[in-house]
């Protein structure tokens, strides 16, 4: 979709606690024409992170679209932080949401409150080359 400027990276660019997510993100087309399915490993109020093997670049603008219980889907603008090979082949990427309003990361949260831990970061490891 696009790009703007520096994204930042790592744990301490997070301000909202990570949870494990496996739920299904879509990945909206401009003009929210087509959906592509994405599977998804953990997520935040401020942001998610899931594998797909579509190609994105760090510092892209994407639209997201996840179903959280309760409500209807919750679209969102999100910025590629960072990405990494899985050993599946497909492509996790780390993913910053943007401009988020107040009654959706609202939402976020409470969606959040309900999910299980992080997935340990041994486990992560093994995910990647």
């Amino acid at each position: 979709m696009g790009k703007i400027g520096k994204t930042r990276r790592g744990p301490e660019a997070r301000r909202e606690e990570r949870r494990a997510y496996a739920g299904t993100i879509w990945i909206v087309g401009q003009f929210g024409s087509d959906r592509v399915r994405a599977k998804g490993l953990d997520l935040s109020a401020g942001g998610c992170f899931f594998f797909t093997g579509l190609g994105f670049e760090v510092g892209e603008i994407i639209v997201l679209s996840l179903d959280l219980p309760g409500r209807p889907a919750l679209n969102l603008f999100g910025q590629v932080a960072h990405k990494k090979k899985a050993k599946s082949g497909d492509t996790g990427y780390g993913i910053t949401f943007l401009d988020l309003a107040e009654d959706e990361r609202h939402a976020l949260r409470n969606a959040c409150s309900s999910l299980p831990p992080p997935v340990p970061k041994g486990v992560l490891a093994s995910l990647f080359a």
